[in-house]
């Protein structure tokens, strides 16, 4: 499971926040996250603790298990199946998590959630 997804299924992910996470290129990197890191990228403090404590109950391989066993899958906003029409909206969401399959020159319905 790449990181990015992982990020993106924070509850208070927003696209700043996404954006300040981009560097972090694996889990472990994500895991030796500091609270002064983020306060540095404007974070503020109860978004930071509750991304923090988040990160340390994580666990990946359940998470990923979860996704395998419904079916979920995620697609970045380049992917080439990520919907031509929702990328055109203001701050379309980085990254999408999908249930069946995408079919980008078939209508498609969607339900975006808040991030």
């Amino acid at each position: 499971m790449q990181v990015k997804a992982i990020i993106a299924h924070f509850p208070k992910i927003t696209r700043k926040r996404f954006q300040d996470l981009e560097h972090i290129e694996n889990f472990t990197k994500l895991k030796n996250i500091t609270y002064s890191e983020l306060k540095n990228k404007g974070w503020k403090k109860s978004v930071a603790e509750k991304f923090i404590n988040w990160v340390n109950e994580l666990n990946k391989d359940k998470l990923r298990k979860t996704f395998q066993e419904e079916s979920i899958d995620f697609l970045q906003k380049n992917n080439k199946n990520y919907p031509k029409l929702l990328k055109e909206i203001h701050d379309p969401p980085e990254y999408l998590f999908t249930k069946g399959e995408i079919k980008p020159e078939e209508f498609c319905l969607g339900v975006v959630g808040t991030r």
